[in-house]
């Protein structure tokens, strides 16, 4: 009996201490979340004044096309669409620069970039989307560049298409493929239509907070950038060909086929 009563004792302190461990272990739980949430919450306000997490996709050429149908009596109805045709080829080249701001005991890493996109876009084919010659519409082409925070952009932001600059605007003609970026007219003659590479340049003053992403719409995609910041995490569905850390920083290359 004297045995079973010192392990019943045993078992009911080790509860009760079990117990008592858990208050201070919740206590800090607490702790933790409100820490999380506060920096949470400093990090969107102080990102809000400045840039969020910048995606850039593009830039993609939109050329509308027409199509006919009738309707229920007979009539014919026409409709306007967008080809969609994305860059042979695609080079992305920039250097980022970190900036800290501190929001009481919380620091919030933004950054400034200089990005640097050129390439190419190979002859339009219509006839390879099924779509008759008449029915194209090369001379109301447009081209769209996809950034994800317009507020990031600090320069006057211009391509320059097959050796002539043109400005950009802001906002895109289909908001369900680029929701926010910016566009530009780029009225297709004859030889882009018939076999002409056309070449294009882009450079871009960008600030951001977090992350800076690049969608590889190119046939053949490459992405140069290099920084002083040495502690990067490389996220998203393809990591860096090479890269090279160090205290003074990093530089990292993609290539995507």
């Amino acid at each position: 009996l004297w045995q079973k009563g010192r392990l019943m004792f045993k078992a009911v302190f080790i509860g009760i201490l079990t117990l008592l461990l858990l208050i201070p272990m919740a206590f800090i739980s607490n702790i933790i979340s409100d820490r999380e949430q506060r920096q949470k919450e400093a990090y969107n306000e102080v990102s809000g004044k400045w840039a969020n997490a910048q995606t850039l996709t593009g830039p993609l050429l939109l050329v509308p096309y027409v199509t006919h149908a009738t309707d229920e009596d007979g009539a014919g109805v026409t409709s306007t669409h967008n080809a969609v045709f994305l860059p042979d080829s695609l080079d992305v080249t920039g250097s980022l620069q970190p900036e800290k701001r501190h929001r009481g005991i919380y620091e919030v890493i933004l950054y400034r970039s200089a990005l640097s996109l050129s390439g190419r876009f190979r002859r339009m084919d219509p006839g390879a989307l099924r779509i008759p010659a008449a029915d194209f519409r090369p001379s109301d082409a447009v081209l769209v560049l996809g950034i994800t925070d317009l507020r990031g952009i600090e320069n006057r932001l211009s391509v320059r298409w097959n050796g002539t600059e043109k400005s950009f605007d802001p906002g895109t003609p289909d908001a369900e493929l680029i929701p926010q970026g910016v566009s530009v007219p780029v009225a297709l003659d004859s030889g882009s239509i018939a076999g002409t590479d056309t070449p294009f340049s882009v450079d871009l003053d960008l600030k951001g907070s977090g992350t800076l992403s690049v969608v590889p719409v190119g046939k053949s995609t490459t992405v140069h950038l290099d920084s002083p910041w040495p502690t990067p995490s490389f996220t998203g569905g393809f990591l860096p060909s090479t890269r090279t850390l160090s205290e003074k920083g990093f530089s990292s290359d993609w290539t995507i086929f």
